[in-house]
């Protein structure tokens, strides 16, 4: 497969040699949701900063002067401080020009964010206090539009680019950070944006976080942008669309694509599209970034030593899915019919069964003491056993015919795991009729 990623790598760089016209490509991503890897889950090959930055490098030494960009959301969908921190090194290493922030972004607070050290850039975020933008409401690039090193003033291409910013999408930031932080409303940004700051660009971009459906809004109300990058609604835009003299594109969810779009330019307008690709992150077609599976492998060391640390706290013990069974024969045998009791298996099919953040979530009490260390040491834990659902508190006692408590179900127990992008939509109610157990006696517990 990696020879067919190569194949298409050789015959842009024949296309290369060839073309004489003023050209500029850019190189899109958004919405990686936070992931680092591919958990290549069956019919979810995709995605992966550590693909991602392998074949931005690839594109990049072909085109030495593409503009790489991003659309946000490019932080896990919830908070967690130490995987951010790797998505952000991982995001560093993309060769990244712009990135308009979305608001996933802020789940750690506005002082993350300024730590980041991204070339972010936003024409609607303010800091409220300071009655000021967060960010540079846009940025200016040169590039050489020969593909040739040596640039010429006849050569040079000029990039305007601006960020935009739904102001409803607060509502999905912490309180704490909403206290901090405003945004403008997409007329007064745009507005602000005056005309004689990009009326000498060759090329006008817009990285967007409106979602898809005011995207298009903006664009038919709005002259002078030739190309605008729509994030938010994770929508994956195939073939590229037209909308008035401006150019829309999509990336799509969970960093699954990258995409590449290139332009012919003149002093006419419209420009003229000349190249529209999208690469799906297939880590056995594009390869991975030597640098980021470095971070990667250090990262599931250190989440392992989180989850022994959160163990410790929680003060849980795992007392084995066999004990259980003891007394829950009818439960028991249902279960082992469920695709929870084979949850292992599928990591071993795909050759995930050592990675630690796959095992939190096919196993059974991983890192807790009595819960999973490996299959040849605790295989009652394998699969996502009785404890993992029906939680028992700390200091309960075990016995044939020794009755016990044990806690609710909580659906917040399920979403642990059944979370994107894993699962892309996960309905509790229906999908715990499919594992709820029958007692035996025509009744379910």
């Amino acid at each position: 497969m990696k020879r067919l990623f190569k194949y298409y790598v050789l015959c842009i760089i024949c296309l290369a040699q060839v073309v004489s016209a003023r050209q500029v490509t850019i190189i899109f991503s958004g919405s990686a949701n936070g992931v680092l890897e591919s958990c290549n889950c069956p019919g979810n090959p995709f995605g992966g900063l550590v693909n991602r930055a392998a074949v931005v490098d690839s594109l990049c030494k072909i085109y030495p002067e593409a503009l790489v960009v991003d659309v946000g959301d490019f932080l896990p969908v919830r908070p967690d401080s130490l995987k951010s921190m790797f998505v952000v090194k991982a995001m560093q290493a993309c060769s990244i020009d712009a990135v308009c922030p979305g608001d996933q972004d802020f789940a750690l607070g506005i002082e993350f964010v300024r730590r980041m050290k991204l070339p972010m850039v936003s024409a609607s975020l303010t800091d409220t206090a300071k009655q000021q933008l967060l960010f540079p409401a846009f940025r200016q690039f040169e590039r050489n539009g020969t593909l040739r090193q040596v640039l010429t003033p006849d050569a040079t291409v000029n990039i305007w680019l601006t960020g935009l910013f739904e102001p409803s999408f607060l509502q999905w930031v912490p309180d704490f950070v909403r206290q901090q932080i405003s945004a403008l409303s997409l007329e007064t940004a745009w507005k602000k944006l005056e005309d004689d700051q990009r009326e000498h660009a060759d090329m006008v971009i817009v990285l967007s976080h409106q979602g898809y459906d005011r995207d298009v809004a903006f664009l038919e109300t709005a002259p002078g942008v030739d190309l605008l990058i729509s994030g938010h609604s994770q929508m994956l835009i195939r073939e590229p669309k037209k909308i008035g003299n401006s150019w829309i594109a999509a990336p799509g969810k969970n960093g699954e694509h990258i995409g590449i779009v290139r332009f012919e330019i003149d002093d006419k307008r419209p420009i003229e599209m000349i190249e529209y690709k999208l690469i799906p992150l297939i880590a056995e077609q594009v390869g991975e970034s030597v640098e980021i599976a470095a971070m990667v492998k250090e990262y599931n060391r250190l989440y392992k030593e989180q989850l022994r640390t959160v163990a410790i706290a929680a003060g849980r013990k795992f007392h084995g899915t066999q004990t259980c069974a003891l007394c829950h024969t009818a439960q028991f045998k249902h279960w082992q019919t469920t695709p929870h009791s084979h949850a292992l298996e599928t990591l071993r099919l795909i050759s995930k069964d050592s990675e630690i953040t796959c095992l939190d979530c096919h196993t059974t009490g991983l890192g807790y003491p009595g819960g999973f260390v490996n299959i040849e040491q605790t295989p009652d834990q394998a699969g996502v056993g009785c404890e993992e659902c029906h939680r028992i508190p700390p200091g309960t006692k075990f016995g044939l015919e020794l009755k016990h408590k044990v806690l609710p179900v909580s659906s917040n127990w399920c979403t642990r795991c059944h979370v994107k992008p894993h699962i892309i939509e996960f309905d509790y109610e229906k999908m715990r009729k499919k594992v709820v157990h029958s007692t035996g006696e025509g009744g379910q517990e």
